[in-house]
C-alpha cells in the first residue's frame, strides 16, 4: 500500500480531463462520462463528506487494493454511476453517518472481496435505495456489531448490515454476520442469494411483504439471545411459505418445514442451509502418510452451479479410527428434502520413512592390535535395532560392512535401507630414530616393525607441512632399518617421516605417518 492521501490526482482514461478529486471535500470526485480507476493506496475521507462521490451522468469508478478511512459515508451515487470494487477494506469511525455505500438511481455497484469490520452506533454498511439501482456481491467478509437501534431527538433508526430500500441486490458469495441485528433487510427490493454465510441475532435475513427474495445457495443462522424466543433464520411475509422463496431444484436441511407456511417466528428455522443439487462429492485429501496420530481428510461437496454446500447440510461417518495404515471409507449422508443416496469415498494411510536423520555410519580407520575390530552405527533411535554383515574383523585389510536395520513397528513404516561402510585395519606404525647429515645427502634409521607389514615408506620434504615439493622413497623389506637419500641440495633443511605398509591382494594398506624430523645436509 501507498502512504496515506487526502488529495489525489488521477488522470481521467477517457481522456477528457473531467475526472478530478476535489480539495477538501470529496476525496475522490467521478463527473459525467468519465472513468477513473484508483489502485493501491490508502484513502482517508473528508470529514462530513462522502470519501468517493459520482456526479450525475454515467461514469465507471473502478476501485482496487484500498483502504478507504472515513468518519463519514464512503461511497455515495447518483444516476448512472457504476462502482467496481476488488479487495476493498472499509474502515468508518465512531461519528454517526447514515452508510458506508448508497446506491441510488440507475447506479450498479459491485464488490468482490471485500472487507467490512463495524462496531459504531449507527449506520449501514450497504443501502440499495432507488428501484433502478443494483448492487452485486461476489465474496468477502462484512460484520456488524453495533446496536440494533439508535435514538435521536426524532426517531428511532433500526441498524442492519444490509438494507435494501427498492432496485436489485444479488449475493453470489461470502460472509455476513450481524451480531445484535439483522444480517439482510429486503424492505421493498428484489434480492437473490446464491450462496454465502448469514448470521443474525434474532433473525438473519427477513424480507417484507412487497419485497422479492429468491434463495438459490447458502446458510442461515439465528443467534437469538433467548432460546424460548421463536425467532427464525429466515423471516418472510406470513403470505408466503418456503417454496415460494427457494426455487425448484434447491434443497433445504429441513424437510418438516418445507410446505408449512412457517414464518420467522417458527422455531424449526433457527438454523438452515439451502443447497442446489449435489453434484460432486469428494475429499480434499485421498492420502495420508502415517505420523502416530488419527487422520481424516475433509469432504468438499459442491452442488450443480459448482458451489461448495455447508457442511450443515450433510454428515460424514467415518468407518473407524483412521490411525494405522489401511483403507477407509467415508460415507456423506445429506439432511433435509435432498433424497439421493449416500455417497460413501475412500481414503488411505500409507507407510511413513522412519526418521534415520540423526544415524550415523561412517568410514573408519583402525590399527592392527592383534584382537578383533569392528565399527559401528550412531544415533539409533528408539523401535529399530541394526545388525551387521562383515564386522569384526582382525587382520590388515579394507573391509566393506553392511549395517541391516530392523523395525519394531512394520505395519506403519517402510523397511529401512542398508547402508554400508568401510572399515579398514592398517599396519602398526613405527617412529625415526636418527637423522645424520651428509654431503647432499642424509641417512635415516628407524625402529624395525615386522609384524604384519610389508614393509617402509619414508618421505622427505623442504616444506614442514609436506603440502609442496614432497618426495617419497619406498623400502620393500621390513627388516630393513636404514636408508640413505642422496643427490639433495647441500646446506638444505629437510624434514622426514616414515610409515609402515602392508600389501593385501595387491593393495598397500599404510599405517600413519610417524612424528617428522628435520635434518640440513652439508655441503
Amino acid at each position: 500500500m501507498g502512504k496515506y492521501f487526502r488529495q489525489l490526482k488521477i488522470v481521467d482514461s477517457t481522456k477528457s480531463g473531467k475526472s478530478y478529486i476535489k480539495t477538501n471535500i470529496d476525496s475522490v470526485f467521478a463527473l459525467s462520462s468519465s472513468t477513473l480507476t484508483v489502485e493501491n493506496v490508502n484513502i482517508i475521507g473528508a470529514s462530513g463528506e462522502d470519501a468517493i462521490f459520482a456526479n450525475s451522468g454515467t461514469n465507471t469508478t473502478n476501485l482496487k487494493n484500498l483502504i478507504i478511512t472515513s468518519n463519514s459515508n464512503i461511497i455515495g451515487t447518483q444516476q448512472h454511476a457504476n462502482y467496481n470494487l476488488e479487495n476493498v477494506t472499509f474502515n468508518v469511525g465512531n461519528a454517526a453517518f447514515n452508510y458506508v455505500i448508497q446506491v441510488y438511481g440507475y447506479s450498479e455497484v459491485t464488490l468482490k472481496n471485500c472487507n467490512y469490520n463495524s462496531s459504531t452506533e449507527t449506520g449501514y454498511f450497504l443501502v440499495v435505495k432507488s428501484d433502478s439501482a443494483k448492487a452485486t456481491i461476489d465474496g468477502g467478509t462484512y460484520s456488524y456489531g453495533g446496536p440494533a437501534t439508535t435514538k435521536n431527538e426524532s426517531e428511532t433508526r433500526y441498524n442492519y448490515l444490509i438494507k435494501t430500500e427498492d432496485g436489485i441486490l444479488e449475493i453470489n458469495d461470502g460472509t455476513f454476520k450481524a451480531t445484535n441485528t439483522l444480517a439482510v433487510r429486503n424492505e421493498g427490493g428484489s434480492v437473490t442469494i446464491n450462496s454465502g454465510t448469514f448470521e443474525g441475532k434474532e433473525n438473519a435475513l427477513t424480507s417484507t411483504v412487497d419485497s422479492t427474495l429468491t434463495i438459490k445457495g447458502g446458510y442461515f443462522k439465528c443467534n437469538t439471545a433467548d432460546a424460548s424466543d421463536n425467532r427464525g433464520a429466515i423471516g418472510f411475509s406470513s403470505t408466503k411459505i418456503l417454496s415460494d422463496i427457494i426455487p425448484s431444484g434447491c434443497y433445504i436441511t429441513d424437510s418438516s418445514i418445507v410446505k408449512n407456511s412457517a414464518t420467522q417466528y417458527n422455531e424449526t428455522l433457527k438454523e438452515i442451509c439451502v443447497y442446489g443439487n449435489p453434484a460432486s462429492t469428494e475429499l480434499n485429501k485421498t492420502s495420508f502418510t502415517y505420523n502416530g496420530k488419527v487422520q481424516k481428510p475433509t469432504s468438499i461437496v459442491k452442488d450443480s452451479q459448482g458451489k461448495i454446500i455447508n457442511t450443515f447440510a450433510y454428515t460424514v461417518n467415518y468407518s473407524s479410527e483412521s490411525k494405522d495404515v489401511g483403507e477407509y471409507k467415508a460415507t456423506i449422508k445429506f439432511k433435509g428434502t435432498y433424497t439421493g443416496s449416500e455417497k460413501v469415498l475412500s481414503y488411505k494411510i500409507v507407510k511413513a520413512n522412519f526418521d534415520m536423520s540423526k544415524v550415523k555410519f561412517e568410514d573408519k580407520k583402525l590399527t592392527y592390535n592383534g584382537k578383533k575390530q569392528k565399527i559401528q552405527v550412531t544415533g539409533l533411535p528408539a523401535g529399530v535395532t541394526v545388525s551387521y554383515k562383515n564386522n569384526k574383523k582382525k587382520d590388515i585389510g579394507e573391509y566393506k560392512v553392511t549395517a541391516i536395520f530392523t523395525l519394531a513397528d512394520t505395519k506403519n513404516y517402510n523397511p529401512i535401507p542398508n547402508k554400508t561402510a568401510k572399515m579398514t585395519i592398517a599396519p602398526k606404525g613405527t617412529s625415526l630414530n636418527k637423522l645424520t647429515a651428509g654431503k647432499k645427502q642424509f641417512k635415516a634409521t628407524w625402529k624395525k616393525q615386522t609384524k604384519q607389514t610389508s614393509g617402509y615408506e619414508l618421505q622427505y620434504s623442504t616444506d614442514k607441512s609436506f603440502n609442496s615439493g614432497s618426495k617419497k622413497v619406498k623400502i620393500k623389506k621390513n627388516k630393513t632399518t636404514s636408508t640413505t637419500v642422496k643427490k639433495l641440495k647441500g646446506k638444505k633443511k629437510y624434514y622426514v617421516r616414515i610409515r609402515t605398509y602392508k600389501s593385501v591382494n595387491g593393495k598397500k594398506i599404510y599405517s600413519k605417518w610417524s612424528s617428522s624430523k628435520k635434518v640440513t645436509t652439508k655441503k
